[in-house]
């Protein structure tokens, strides 16, 4: 079988910028699909853009945090997609303060750099991926992140994920304040034979260990061969 491609499917910013530091670790062909960042759209238009700029397959897609329902939905209705990543994600909407928090943040632009640091990249996240996340954000035309944030609410793909057959990576972070461990609880009750891996980070998990976690997608897309 061809070596399956990746594709990766970006956070709540949709820029896919953040995405740097994993790419230079991934040593794999990957694409990066961005989200229009001057339209708010719901999970369901943003599913017919993301179809529609999908190279041929086979194809390993992961989606990251708000990604995540997006990844699942085009697993299930794509025979060319062979393996599912799901990075600091989840199949029903969160109900955590912190992301109520964010919320009301997000809807004056983009968060501070203390909110950034609380709720996102850590504490100890170095300064340059705290400007990156500000500056991501900043790029996105008023409305986007209040309407990816209502879709967030109210968006459940359990059943979803459960008719999936591909193999699945679910990929958590050990202090991730936005989405809880009753994310991973959801994805194992819908498909029990995940592969779970956690790591100690943040929410942002992929930009901040970024070398551990190519590393796992390295492996998990050589199985999906």
């Amino acid at each position: 079988m061809t070596e399956p491609h990746l594709i990766l499917l970006p956070g709540m910013d949709g820029t896919g910028r953040l995405f740097a530091p994993l790419l230079r670790e991934l040593g794999v062909d990957a694409t990066v699909l961005a989200h229009p960042a001057d339209r708010p759209l719901d999970y369901d238009a943003l599913l017919e853009d993301v179809a529609r700029h999908l190279p041929p397959g086979p194809l390993v897609v992961l989606g990251e945090s708000f990604s995540g329902p997006l990844a699942v939905r085009l697993a299930a209705e794509r025979d060319d997609i062979v393996g599912l990543v799901l990075c600091a994600t989840f199949v029903r909407g969160p109900r955590s303060g912190a992301l109520l928090r964010l919320a009301e943040l997000v809807a004056r632009g983009a968060p501070p750099a203390p909110v950034v640091r609380a709720l996102l990249a850590g504490f100890d996240a170095p300064r340059a991926l705290v400007d990156e996340v500000r500056s991501a954000v900043a790029t996105l035309a008023p409305g986007v992140l209040r309407a990816r944030l209502r879709a967030v609410r109210t968006v459940d793909v359990s059943s979803v994920l459960a008719a999936t057959t591909c193999p699945v990576l679910d990929l958590r972070a050990t202090h991730d304040r936005l989405v809880g461990a009753s994310a991973r609880r959801d994805v194992l009750r819908a498909r029990p034979d995940a592969e779970a891996q956690t790591l100690g980070s943040p929410h942002l998990v992929a930009q901040r260990r970024p070398a551990e976690v190519a590393a796992l997608l390295r492996a998990f897309v050589e199985r999906c061969r």
